[in-house]
Formats: C-alpha cells, sequence, structure tokens
C-alpha cells in the first residue's frame, strides 16, 4: 500500500515564502502566549499575592512586590489560620474517595467487560443512564441516605464516610474503566483461563498490572474533584475541625485579612497542581483509551 497523507494546510511550496512563514510563526507564537497568560496568569498572581502585603494587593493588583514581599502571609496562613489541620483534612478526604472509586470502577469494569454475565448491558445501559441525571437531582435522597441508612442504621453525618460512599458511586469512572478493559487483548485472559486462573488472579495478576494508564486518568479526576468539592462536604461534614479547606475558605477569608487568605489559597491549589505535574504522563496515556498492548 502507497504512503497516503492527507493534504496539508499549507504546502511546503507556501511554507517558503517568507510572509507565510513568518505569519504562521507569529500567530502560533502569539496563541502560545496567550495560552499561558490564560492558564498560568491566575495561578502566577496567586502565588504573587499570597506574599503581598494586603495594601499593596489592594491599590496596586498587578505591580510586583512595590514594597517588598510580606512572607508571614504564609505562616500567619499554615499556623494561625490553622490551614495545616484543614489540609489535612482535605488529603484524608481525597484519598479516601479515590481509593473507593478505583476500586468500584476496576471492579465493575472488570466484572461487565471481562467477566460479561448475561445482565451486563443491562447494567451498562442503566449506568449510560445515569449520566444524564443532573447531580442535584439526587442530592435530597442522597443526603436522606446518609442520615438513614438502610443496612447500618447509625447517620453517617460527621464521619468521613458520608462523602467516600457516594464518591465511590461513580458511573463515568466504572465506564471509563469498561472501555480500557475492552482493549485488552482477549488472548492473554483466555491464556491465564487455560492455566487454571480464576477471576480474582485475572483480575489481580493480569488486568490491573496492564490499566496503568486508566488507573491515572480515574485517580487525578477523582482527587480533583474532591478536592474542590464543596457542597456535599458542606451538608455532611458539619464539624469543621472535621472539613476540609474548600469548605472552610470562605470562613477563613470572613477571619483574616486579605493577604493571609490569598496564602490560604495558594497552599491549597499547590497539592492538586503537584500531583497533576506527577501523573501527567498516565493522564494522557490514559486519556487516549486506545489500546494496552502494542506490538
Amino acid at each position: 500500500m502507497s504512503d497516503q497523507r492527507p493534504p496539508a494546510l499549507v504546502t511546503p511550496h507556501e511554507w517558503r515564502r517568507p510572509v507565510v512563514r513568518f505569519g504562521l510563526g507569529g500567530a502560533h507564537g502569539l496563541l502560545l502566549v496567550l495560552l499561558v497568560v490564560v492558564g498560568l496568569g491566575p495561578i502566577i498572581w496567586l502565588a504573587k499575592s499570597a506574599i503581598m502585603p494586603t495594601n499593596d494587593t489592594i491599590t496596586h493588583p498587578m505591580a510586583l512586590f512595590p514594597h517588598g514581599a510580606a512572607w508571614g502571609n504564609l505562616r500567619e496562613a499554615w499556623v494561625n489560620v490553622h490551614v495545616g489541620h484543614y489540609l489535612w483534612n482535605t488529603i484524608v478526604v481525597a484519598f479516601g474517595c479515590w481509593l473507593s472509586q478505583i476500586v468500584v470502577a476496576t471492579t465493575g469494569g472488570y466484572a461487565l467487560s471481562v467477566l460479561r454475565p448475561r445482565y451486563a448491558k443491562l447494567i451498562y445501559a442503566l449506568l449510560l443512564a445515569t449520566l444524564f441525571v443532573p447531580a442535584i437531582v439526587l442530592l435530597v435522597p442522597l443526603y436522606i441516605e446518609i442520615v438513614r441508612p438502610p443496612i447500618v442504621h447509625h447517620s453517617l453525618i460527621d464521619t468521613y464516610w458520608a462523602v467516600w460512599l457516594p464518591a465511590a458511586a461513580s458511573a463515568f469512572n466504572v465506564v471509563l474503566a469498561k472501555r480500557f478493559f475492552d482493549n485488552l487483548p482477549r488472548e492473554i485472559f483466555e491464556a491465564a483461563r487455560i492455566d487454571g486462573a480464576g477471576p480474582f488472579t485475572l483480575f489481580l495478576k493480569i488486568v490491573l498490572p496492564l490499566s496503568k494508564p486508566i488507573l491515572g486518568v480515574i485517580s487525578v479526576f477523582a482527587v480533583l474533584a474532591s478536592w474542590k468539592d464543596f457542597l456535599w462536604p458542606l451538608l455532611v461534614l458539619t464539624d469543621p475541625n472535621k472539613q476540609p479547606l474548600s469548605v472552610r475558605l470562605p470562613a477563613i477569608q470572613s477571619q483574616t485579612t486579605l493577604g493571609v487568605f490569598l496564602a490560604a489559597m495558594f497552599i491549597a491549589c499547590l497539592v492538586p497542581i503537584a500531583g497533576f505535574l506527577l501523573f501527567q504522563r498516565s493522564f494522557m496515556r490514559g486519556t487516549g483509551l486506545g489500546g494496552a498492548i502494542k506490538g
């Protein structure tokens, strides 16, 4: 077969013309600068304002340290406003949500894609149907279930289980995992079954090691969604000592100065940014939902 490539918008002959080359190059550079300003500009401004005096932030919001830096904002936010304590609460909440979503997504996707019971298509259709239901519609019945659990018969209010358990019921993550498992080579599963591997061995030793890309995607989605969630933790965690940063930041705003509040917001942003930078390779590999094995 001949190597047929789709026609390019700019042919090599046109690219040799100085007007086209410098015009497109300038447009690319301008677009890159615009994306950097829009994407990183707010974060850079927040980092700058976190170590600026409050008066300078109000009077000269775009200036670069007109009267020096105020590094004490970070210390006051960490010590006096107890951002460290609320940050730990956020980590606990995010870790529990991540673990519960990983367990439910991988086992649910494995059952629908690999085990394939007779009712798998029906369950998959119901999962897809729940994606069209707005989350706000489920708020009241979900809150009633947390206040009066059907099996435990003990209210889960002011416990982290009230956040972890609803987060685990993510149909979107199950669909993502199933779509990825569908692309895994079936020959490996058949060979493992011939060698005597049962469902649990197949899941733990074959499927999970091949699923690192989608595990990274689900992990990023789970952590970021938990980190920025405000309404549900506000409803079920009424004790301020157990609330995460997303819930406590509005209260912090009314209790301290603008500089300290911005410092607290900057500290809250550091962990998700660092987490995305750390797992960005797995995230980028998994978003394509392509084949798991090449060759």
